[in-house]
């Protein structure tokens, strides 16, 4: 978790164009209509939070399922 009170020198720090450009690259994977394309940007620890369903996704052919 990167928020001060548990910051580590394993916490990067980004811009805010860095942010903007990651978006990017994730709206044009998330365009190709290929769930694999998507699942590409997220890191194999990632454990991202659903907005649209009820279930949790712990690994990429999960996350691919999602999208």
């Amino acid at each position: 978790m990167c928020n001060p009170a548990y910051a580590d020198a394993s916490c990067p720090t980004v811009t805010k164009a860095e942010i903007a450009t990651l978006f990017e690259q994730w709206d044009q994977s998330l365009q190709t209509g290929k769930p694999s394309e998507v699942a590409k940007n997220y890191a194999d620890e990632a454990i991202p939070v659903p907005t649209v369903s009820n279930k949790v996704r712990h690994t990429h052919p999960e996350i691919e399922d999602y999208f």
